[in-house]
């Protein structure tokens, strides 16, 4: 008797540790191959893409988020995405990490299939790739064969830093207020100010004394504050760029973007409701701060959203990638360190797979280094996120290359 009782407490003391695999061994185990990336371009197969749907159940916004802005792999890899989302799970907006004027014109070529898609391309720095100019005939063709009211719209989620598109966002609200005298007088009292941006061709908002920055921001915060004022579209679009303009005098401060591009989502997705995929940076997308110790685009989503946001992160262990010097596109080479998380997701059996994250895993919640490199050079190369805390699920990639710039 004495035998069989110990024999049952070294079985109940060893048996939950023999149960608890190792992290790379549950990587392996709950890792979903992805198809690679070269196929891209072929008629889709997408099976592998079929979790997706039990994945995002329930989800409003799925952020797609890039360990750089100038990988190859991460951008076809994210194609194949976004074509499945609209396709199986009719995702029918598409944010972007770069100025709403640029993104503007992008959205009225993939509407119309007017204009050149290339010269559009051409001036948004590291998005000017050959990777992007596929993604963006991928959604005009599609739209083509859409109704309009079911057809994938683009949209960019940050500020206008261009003049000429802040001269746009003000022509459009002058339009607005010159019709509407008397809806808000605090943007009629703007006027001068609007005007004064409008016709500059070089951009003032930096420039503008602080009476007029305060006239613009007066005339948003009233704006905003109107019950559902305006509830028709050309209000809505009046108030957006009233927005923009206003965020612009505020970008001195360097923790001010993710907030406005944060709101600048939540607006765009109020005016146009729908399932919405977000395309950035990882460090913009997380959920939580640990990237970066501030609060990111993503912690503001999660406040809004909350289980509705879905943030997906990428990384990769080695390889090259574009970033810019001195404006101009330049590869560099990268290996993560040996004791990262990209290092230890690198020895498992895909070279290219989709992995949830979750706080109960054998991962933990403590902080893991993913690789992150910025638009420029620089030596920090990783940054560490929290698996379930700051993404939902990782999409890897052993192994990358450069992106291809536009020609």
């Amino acid at each position: 008797m004495k035998r069989l009782v110990l024999g049952c407490l070294l079985s109940s003391y060893w048996l939950p540790a023999l149960a608890q695999p190792t992290p790379l061994a549950w990587i392996n185990a709950h890792a979903q191959p992805l198809r690679p990336v070269a196929e891209a371009n072929a008629k889709d197969n997408a099976k592998d893409l079929a979790f997706l749907a039990r994945t995002l159940r329930g989800t409003t916004l799925c952020g797609l988020g890039e360990a750089s802005h100038g990988t190859h792999e991460f951008y076809l890899a994210k194609l194949r995405l976004v074509r499945y989302l609209v396709t199986h799970l009719h995702y029918r907006h598409l944010g972007l990490e770069y100025e709403a004027g640029a993104i503007e014109q992008l959205n009225t070529y993939v509407q119309t299939g007017q204009g050149d898609a290339r010269a559009l391309l051409r001036p948004l720095h590291l998005y000017a790739t050959d990777e992007l100019y596929q993604l963006v005939q991928w959604v005009a063709a599609y739209n083509q064969t859409q109704a309009p009211a079911d057809r994938v719209t683009l949209f960019g989620f940050d500020t206008n830093y261009t003049p000429a598109y802040q001269a746009a966002a003000a022509a459009t609200c002058l339009t607005y207020v010159q019709q509407h005298p008397a809806q808000v007088p605090a943007a009629t009292a703007a006027e001068p100010v609007l005007t004064k941006i409008k016709t500059s061709p070089t951009g003032v908002l930096f420039e503008l004394a602080d009476a007029e920055v305060a006239a613009l921001h007066q005339a948003t915060a009233a704006v905003q504050a109107l019950p559902s004022g305006g509830s028709d579209v050309a209000f809505q679009r009046f108030a957006q760029q009233l927005a923009l303009l206003d965020e612009g005098t505020r970008l001195g401060d360097p923790l001010a973007r993710d907030p406005f591009m944060a709101d600048n989502i939540v607006t765009y997705q109020r005016m146009h409701p729908g399932n919405t995929m977000l395309w950035g940076h990882n460090v913009h997308l997380a959920k939580d701060t640990t990237m970066t110790g501030y609060r990111g685009t993503g912690y503001y989503l999660r406040r809004h959203y909350g289980a509705g946001y879905y943030a997906l992160g990428f990384d990769t262990y080695q390889g090259q990638v574009n970033v810019l010097a001195k404006g101009e596109f330049a590869t560099e080479s990268f290996t993560a360190q040996p004791t990262s998380f990209s290092a230890l997701l690198a020895q498992a059996k895909h070279p290219l797979f989709f992995l949830p994250l979750s706080a109960t895993s054998p991962l933990g919640t403590g902080n893991r280094l993913i690789t992150h490199i910025n638009s420029n050079w620089s030596k920090q190369r990783e940054l560490p996120m929290r698996p379930g805390v700051d993404f939902d699920g990782l999409v890897f990639v052993r192994q990358t290359t450069a992106s291809v710039p536009l020609k």
